[in-house]
């Protein structure tokens, strides 16, 4: 973030061009019985968490834009979403900013918008609450109640550690969201230039916890913006959030190297093994694997900040779905963003047939 010769916020990023996603990892997912906890389903007595049941899905690059569609106050509205494309990882997110915040003298963003949106002890116990209860309501396989006790504490240890997440509260999902949206929402501020006029674009509610002074609860920051209490100033308040909690939740996405072996062939009387590895190529690693998906919506929003691209609000009076890129008609990899009213091609043809209609019924009516 640096000011240009006209004194006008200028957002500087590196690298400079959009990254490719890698992909989401994804497991079918149900919610417990109390509508509280998005659990991997459960088939034939075992979780389902095998490599061989793990889905890749390909995200199309604006998997963050969905989560304006999500009814955040309905556990089966955010099921819809997490069956989709996958749990989002909010306790991981939580950390992410946390651990940054501890390594600091303050942390404005941190404390007055996220600290305390999450209880660790709280997430993690009403995780095993409902893994353990699922779990042993199956039909297991074991002869006596101490192996079953040992399966269930396992696999509730082996599926909390799990990485990326498959278990997740609603809370954490929400928290993820929030946040995703309030980065949105900065950037927004930033593009149009925004200046101090009383609008709010924080998503993240407040919560009633004492922050910079004692005598004043956070809520008096809000609405208003949180940058009139940081910078004084709207502009600059987002810029700084946007610049500072960005590269955070991005970190994991950094440049790295990889190492390339290739073993000689097995011959005769020779076996194909390691101990017969003569060289070793270092590349360039492009590409982070089995990251949360918060992680790649974020990298998602930093493609769309690089690419300077702008939001459209589908024509289709019944989609009305928030869109960069046309999707379902270009070449892969190559969308259209200008000149486009409609997310896809069928919105396209769903609104003409409507109209058409209509015009047909308001001839008849006419004519009668």
């Amino acid at each position: 973030m640096e000011w240009d010769g006209n004194a006008q916020l200028r957002i500087t990023y590196w690298p400079d061009q959009p990254l490719p996603l890698p992909r989401a990892t994804r497991v079918p997912m149900q919610l417990d019985p109390t509508g509280t906890v998005l659990l991997p389903v459960f088939a034939g007595g075992l979780p389902v968490i095998d490599a061989n049941d793990e889905e890749l899905v390909e995200l199309n690059g604006e998997t963050y834009l969905q989560l304006e569609r999500v009814d955040l106050d309905d556990p089966a509205s955010i099921l819809d979403f997490v069956r989709r494309y996958g749990p989002l990882g909010g306790w991981a997110a939580y950390c992410d900013l946390g651990l940054e915040a501890e390594q600091r003298d303050e942390d404005p963003f941190f404390d007055q918008i996220y600290r305390g949106q999450l209880d660790g002890d709280e997430v993690l116990a009403r995780k095993a609450r409902a893994l353990g209860k699922q779990i042993s309501g199956l039909q297991l396989r074991v002869v006596d109640e101490d192996s079953r006790l040992e399966f269930v504490t396992r696999t509730t240890d082996e599926l909390l550690r799990h990485f990326p997440p498959v278990v997740e509260t609603v809370e954490e999902f929400r928290f993820a969201a929030w946040l995703l949206l309030d980065l949105k929402g900065a950037w927004q501020v930033v593009r149009r230039g925004l200046q101090p006029d009383g609008s709010d674009w924080l998503r993240t509610p407040a919560r009633w916890q004492p922050s910079v002074d004692a005598d004043r609860p956070r809520r008096e920051l809000r609405p208003g913006g949180l940058a009139a209490a940081i910078a004084g100033n709207l502009l600059i308040g987002a810029a700084g959030f946007l610049s500072d909690i960005l590269g955070r939740l991005l970190s994991s996405v950094s440049p790295g190297l990889g190492v390339r072996i290739s073993l000689p062939p097995a011959g005769a009387g020779r076996e194909r093994s390691a101990s017969s590895l003569d060289t070793a190529e270092i590349v360039p690693r492009r590409r982070a694997e089995r990251l949360p998906l918060y992680v790649i919506c974020a990298l998602e929003l930093f493609n769309h900040i690089v690419a300077d691209a702008s939001y459209h609000t589908c024509a289709n009076e019944r989609c009305g779905k928030q869109f960069v890129n046309q999707q379902g008609r270009s070449a892969k990899g190559q969308h259209r963003s200008r000149g486009v009213f409609y997310c896809t091609p069928a919105c396209a043809r769903a609104t003409a047939q409507r109209k058409y209609r209509r015009k047909k019924a308001g001839q008849k009516t006419r004519a009668a």
